[in-house]
This record gives structure tokens, sequence and C-alpha cells, in this order.
């Protein structure tokens, strides 16, 4: 009754959608979203809660563009940030199940080493999203860990160290 009164009401519009959310219909409620986007397409986050919607969907690459949109519009969004480090680095998993798969021949010895250099892409994607995070929060310990761990596993172990040391002053 409340929509049909108002049925421009972006409070009542959210309030639908995060029912349905709750009910498990994220199809639904990314079609509410999306209408509220519509007529609030300078909220960031709103974005940023679609592209939660959508990583949770599976739609890994819907949820980035999300998060990148929410970024345009609040460039100090961490959250986001985040998000979209998480949401490339998830494609490292499918490659290492690949490398896993892989015998012992030349051929395989051969996709081993182009899948290393795959894995090694997705961290270098992600890296930029983590080293800006930092640069907003020189505390956030999570991206820091993980900008850490990737460094480790690119070779840079510099890199790695300097942010070891950093998370050891940070958990004093």
């Amino acid at each position: 009754d409340a929509k049909a009164a108002n049925p421009g009401d972006i409070t009542l519009l959210q309030s639908e959608a995060n029912m349905y959310y709750q009910m498990g219909d994220k199809a639904k409620y990314k079609e509410i979203m999306e209408e509220i986007l519509s007529k609030d397409s300078k909220n960031p986050t709103l974005y940023y809660n679609l592209g939660v919607t959508a990583y949770e969907m599976g739609d890994s690459q819907a949820a980035v563009d999300y998060y990148k949109k929410a970024l345009e519009l609040n460039p100090e969004m961490t959250e986001a940030r985040l998000n979209i480090a998480a949401a490339i680095l998830a494609k490292e998993a499918k490659i290492v199940e690949q490398m896993n798969g892989l015998g012992m021949s030349k051929a395989d010895t051969k996709k081993y080493d182009e899948l290393a250099e795959e894995r090694k892409g997705v961290y270098k994607e992600a890296l930029p999203y983590l080293e800006q995070v930092i640069a907003n929060d020189p505390k956030n310990v999570e991206a820091i860990r993980t900008s850490m761990n990737i460094y480790y596993q690119l070779g840079e172990n510099e890199k790695a160290d300097a942010l070891q040391a950093k998370i050891t002053e940070l958990e004093k």
C-alpha cells in the first residue's frame, strides 16, 4: 500500500529490495535495485550493494563493474576496492585447480607454466586495488596481509618483508 501511494519513494523501494534479499530472491533484489539506480544514479552505496549481490550470484565481472562505478562516485570507498581485489583473486582457485589436475608430461608441464603465468597476472591485476586501500588506510591489516602474500608469490620478497614488518608493528 505504501509503495502504491508513493511509487517513487526510494526508501520504500530499498526496503522492498531488502525484503527480497533477506528471502533469498537475489534476482528480484537486483531488479528493484536497478530501478532505484535509475532514480538515484549518483549513489555509490547502491552500486556497491549491487556489486555484493552480483558477486553472491556468481557474476564476478558484473560485481567488479558495479564496484568500479561506486569508486567513480566515491573514490574513498575502501570496501569496494577490497571487494574488487577479492573478485579478481577468486579467479585463482580455478587456475590452481587446473594446475593440480595436470600430470608430468611435457605438454602438461608447458600448460602448468602457462597457468602459472596466468596466476601471476591475476595477482598483478589485484595488487593496485590493494595498494590503494593501504595508501588510504595504512592500518588495514587485511589489505596489507593479502598484498604481502601476493608479493611473496611474485618473488618480490623485499616488498613482502616490508609489509610483514608493518603487520608486526600494527599488531603490537
